[in-house]
C-alpha cells in the first residue's frame, strides 16, 4: 500500500514536469478571454509568470507572481495553480488613471485542464505550419 502511495506520488510528478515542460515560454499563452505568459520553467514550478485577465470588457487586470505550482486534483479533474509573490493590478478601461494594485504571497487559480491542453495542440500546429 505505502509502495502504491509512492509510485503514485511519483507519478503524479513526472506527470506536472512533463506538463510544465510543455509549456511554450516567453509567448503569451491564449486562455479563455485572456493570456498567460510564462517566462521559465524549473521542473514543475513555472517561473515569472503574468497573466493578463480580460473576462470583464470594462476591465482590465494584470497578475503577476514570482513562481507558480501547479496541484492536480484527479477526482474534480481540475489543476490548481498557486501562484506566489505577486500583485494584482485593475485598471477600468474607460479611465486608465484609476488603477487598483493589491500584493499577495499566495494566490489560488483554477483551471480545466483540457481547455489548456486544446490551447497547447492549437500553439503546437501553429508554430508547425508556420516552420
Amino acid at each position: 500500500m505505502i509502495a502504491a502511495g509512492i509510485f503514485y506520488f511519483i507519478d503524479k510528478q513526472v506527470l506536472m514536469e512533463r506538463l510544465a515542460s510543455r509549456l511554450p515560454t516567453g509567448k503569451h499563452i491564449p486562455y479563455g478571454r485572456g493570456t498567460i505568459l510564462i517566462k521559465e520553467v524549473k521542473g514543475n514550478r513555472l517561473v515569472g509568470v503574468e497573466i493578463h485577465d480580460r473576462h470583464d470588457p470594462l476591465m482590465e487586470v494584470v497578475v503577476r507572481a514570482e513562481s507558480a505550482d501547479f496541484i492536480v486534483d484527479s477526482r474534480n479533474r481540475k489543476v490548481d495553480i498557486i501562484l506566489r509573490n505577486g500583485t494584482i493590478e485593475e485598471k477600468i478601461v474607460k479611465d486608465k488613471d484609476r488603477a487598483c494594485l493589491m500584493s499577495f504571497k499566495e494566490y489560488i487559480i483554477t483551471i480545466d485542464p483540457a481547455e489548456i491542453s486544446k490551447k497547447l495542440k492549437k500553439l503546437r500546429k501553429d508554430a508547425e505550419e508556420y516552420n
